[in-house]
C-alpha cells in the first residue's frame, strides 16, 4: 500500500501518520503543504485504520471560526493484492 498527501499546519506542529496504531510517517511542519509519501506499508486483511495525529491543541484562525490544527490535501491511498 502507498499513502500520498499534502499536510499543512497553522502552527509549528509535529504530525504523525499511523496505520493500525503504528507510526508510518512523522515530521514537524508549519505553513505550506508538505508532501507525504509512504510506500510498501503492510495492511491487514479486513479493516485497517489510517490516522493523522498531533498532540497540540487546535487554534482559531482569524478568518475561520472553527478550531484548526492541520489540514490534509489530496489524500490518495493505493493498495494492490500480494503476489
Amino acid at each position: 500500500m502507498s499513502i500520498a498527501c499534502g499536510l499543512a499546519s497553522i502552527q509549528h506542529d509535529t504530525i504523525e501518520v499511523r496505520l493500525n496504531g503504528s507510526a508510518v510517517w512523522n515530521d514537524v511542519l508549519v505553513g505550506q503543504p508538505t508532501a507525504v509519501v509512504k510506500v510498501a506499508a503492510v495492511v491487514n486483511q479486513g479493516r485497517n485504520t489510517l490516522e493523522f495525529v498531533t498532540d497540540k491543541e487546535a487554534l482559531r484562525h482569524p478568518r475561520d471560526p472553527r478550531p484548526l490544527g492541520f489540514s490534509v490535501y489530496d489524500l490518495a491511498v493505493t493498495a494492490s493484492a500480494r503476489e
